[in-house]
């Protein structure tokens, strides 16, 4: 991997640490950190002294011979990529390079406040990135980045949609936000697709980057079927009239069918199934396979049979793993550089929901097989990731698995957090609150699942006993919600185990 080579040495120690510390749960060792990292104390002293990425975000320090992060509420480590992204003298330099050209290298060192030297070493040192990443590079002669012009394209919608926060709309110099987002509304309506605020900006961005690159005389002139058909269904609409002219008098192009493909992409490729207005003829026969919507649709509904599970909005996912596999590197699950935000998500499931997890991944992998065609691991966690969200209410599904666990409360109170606890989580737990003059724990066992007590009970073998010096909501509801997660995964495995046989676990 050659991502280092974004960054200069302290920007990358630092990110390496902050990294390190963010997904290790409990404070680490100096001794340990040093190993993880193969530096000194001294080097990891000096990027706590001096760091950059974190301010305004947290804080990092050292106490105790430990390292510790500390996050504020509203920021993580997405976060910290953002900022490091923006602070990246190699993505400074591309970004210049896109919003601006450039009749020499000097004026180029000029623009980023940097000699000469220094620029050509930046240039050789990002370009092992660009190459080994995006199989392209910055020439000097011209001055321009080179290559396959959908690979420049790609880079920089990753670059954009990853450095960027929502409300922020880096294109102003170059193209009103506000008309831009009219249009993209506009072809959005002509969908029966479910659009949120995501996919919205996500097709925001990667319009906004193809359409300044086509403009700036870089094409890829790859005509889409669905551009023509978009035209023709917008003709009447008088917004569009209205939009197409700003856009010729702005740029002096007509809004036709190249420019939408150009703009669009694989989002307006005729494989997708987007709604009846936009669909193609079609000479050929669906062949089952990745690319068919049927056979996704094949594959929920066996998962279903199999699990016991229904999903609600199975045509819906059905739709979007579809679209996952034809739009590809496209897709807004991957539009990022450097920080794959869907890693941690798919652990929690890996791990609590792991019956699920590795049954849609079976099914998966026998579909690419069945249609001859190749699964990277890239892809099939982004087809994990999309089945998981697009899954509609996943967790109240889960938990209607689930019998409610039988909850005993026995505390010293009068059924203060008792009461509280009956009222706040009841729609989880079974709960009862102990009135009884003894307590005579081998009964209970039986008749319990889980007991919270401020009382120390022993010899109760089959139930779960939580004892709490601080008998108060906070605390209790935090354990409790760690035993339901961990229940959940455990229950839903024993209630389809008798269906494992079925497909080959």
């Amino acid at each position: 991997m050659s991502i280092d080579n974004l960054f200069t040495k302290q920007q990358w120690r630092e990110l390496e640490l902050i990294t390190l510390l963010s997904e290790t749960k409990n404070p680490l060792y100096y001794k340990d950190a040093c190993q993880l990292l193969d530096c000194s104390v001294l080097t990891l002293q000096s990027c706590i002294t001096n760091s950059v990425f974190m301010e305004d975000l947290g804080k990092l320090f050292y106490k105790d011979s430990q390292f510790h992060i500390h996050y504020n509420h509203q920021s993580g480590l997405k976060e910290v990529y953002r900022r490091a992204l923006l602070e990246s003298p190699s993505l400074q330099l591309m970004s210049a390079l896109f919003f601006d050209d450039f009749a020499s290298l000097d004026d180029l060192a000029e623009a980023l406040f940097i000699s000469l030297s220094t620029l050509k070493r930046l240039i050789r040192k990002t370009n092992l990135y660009l190459k080994e990443h995006f199989d392209i590079i910055i020439s000097a002669k011209p001055i321009r980045v080179v290559g396959d012009e959908y690979n420049i394209r790609l880079f920089y919608i990753k670059y954009f949609s990853e450095a960027y926060t929502f409300s922020e709309w880096p294109f102003a110099s170059l193209l009103n936000e506000n008309h831009h987002e009219q249009f993209v509304q506009l072809m959005a309506s002509l969908t029966e697709v479910k659009i949120d605020f995501a996919i919205f900006r996500h097709l925001k961005l990667l319009s906004a980057v193809n359409l300044i690159r086509y403009l700036k005389g870089f094409k890829i002139g790859k005509h889409k079927a669905l551009s023509s058909l978009s035209l023709e269904l917008l003709q009447d609409s008088q917004e569009m009239k209205k939009l197409s002219h700003l856009f010729v008098l702005k740029f002096s192009v007509p809004l036709d069918e190249l420019v939408l493909s150009e703009m669009f992409s694989n989002y307006l490729d005729d494989d997708l199934v987007l709604g009846k207005s936009l669909q193609v003829d079609k000479v050929k026969e669906e062949v089952p396979g990745p690319q068919s919507l049927l056979s996704w649709i094949d594959l929920l509904s066996e998962m279903e049979g199999a699990t016991g599970i229904v999903l609600p909005n199975k045509y819906e996912v059905a739709r979007y793993l579809h679209a996952t596999v034809i739009l590809g590197v496209e897709d807004i699950n991957e539009s990022f550089l450097i920080y794959d935000y869907k890693k941690d998500y798919l652990a929690f499931f890996k791990e609590h929901y792991t019956y699920v997890y590795f049954r849609f991944t079976d099914y998966v992998k026998r579909l690419f097989k069945d249609g001859d065609m190749e699964l990277a691991t890239n892809l099939l966690n982004n087809l994990v990731y999309s089945l998981l969200i697009a899954w509609e209410n996943f967790f109240l599904t889960m938990c209607e698995l689930m019998k409610k666990p039988k909850l005993l409360i026995i505390e010293r109170s009068h059924g203060s957090t008792g009461s509280f606890l009956k009222k706040y989580i009841g729609e989880f737990f079974e709960i009862t609150i102990f009135d009884k003059l003894t307590i005579e724990a081998l009964c209970l066992q039986h008749d319990y699942d889980v007991i919270i007590t401020d009382t120390v009970i022993r010899g109760c073998e089959h139930a779960d006993i939580f004892f709490f010096s601080r008998f108060v909501p906070t605390v209790i509801v935090a354990k409790l919600n760690h035993y339901l997660r961990k229940r959940m995964g455990s229950i839903f495995e024993t209630k389809t185990t008798n269906k494992l046989g079925k497909i080959g676990y």
